[in-house]
């Protein structure tokens, strides 16, 4: 998934009945910094709704391949579009637990080296084929309120060619040993 100007269609590898697009909310309401303003639309030609949940896609997209099943649950949990996804209870953003490459990589919405990702003991992401669809399996943290964010949930989705969307399970991995190993992980704060 790549970010899009605002306005514009975001670009994913899925199908989807109209655009998707990050825009202004009707209201006109904006603010500084603009990510706590901004809302995710389906745009089609005689109506606009918007989205704030995944299940609101069913039926609005055609997901056909394994890597369009994942851009299709990163939505609510990419740099570009967490901001506009509340999927979980109480509200809170979620993020992917990803290596990046990046030596100095500070914990920054679920960003670690490969080093440290694998002294996490974590597990690559993999999105599948399965009967009826097509599952998910990564590691994501969750936005807990606390600093530094410790707790990382291994999570299983099943994506349907329609997009239904379960989350199959969410189990917590054990921690304890992160602070040894990382100084934790963070999120942007719009207050």
């Amino acid at each position: 998934m790549q970010g899009s100007e605002y306005g514009k269609p975001l670009k994913v590898r899925f199908r989807v009945k109209g655009n998707l697009t990050i825009d202004i909310p009707p209201n006109g309401l904006i603010g500084y910094p603009i990510e706590g303003f901004l809302k995710l639309f389906l745009k089609q030609a005689k109506h606009s709704k918007q989205i704030t949940r995944l299940p609101q896609l069913k039926g609005e997209v055609e997901i056909s391949s394994p890597e369009a099943a994942l851009d299709f649950v990163r939505l609510r949990t990419s740099k570009q579009t967490w901001y506009l996804m509340q999927d979980f209870p109480k509200e809170r953003a979620w993020a992917e637990v990803l290596p990046t490459g990046d030596r100095e990589s500070s914990g920054y919405f679920g960003e670690c080296t490969p080093t440290v990702f694998t002294k996490l003991s974590l597990t690559k992401t993999e999105s599948r084929t399965i009967p009826g669809g097509f599952l998910v399996r990564r590691n994501i943290i969750h936005d807990n309120n606390k600093f530094p964010i410790t707790d990382i949930f291994a999570i299983e989705e099943k994506v349907a060619p329609d997009g239904g969307y379960t989350v199959l399970s969410a189990r917590c991995i054990s921690t304890k040993s992160l602070a040894k190993i990382f100084a934790g992980f963070y999120f942007p704060r719009f207050e």
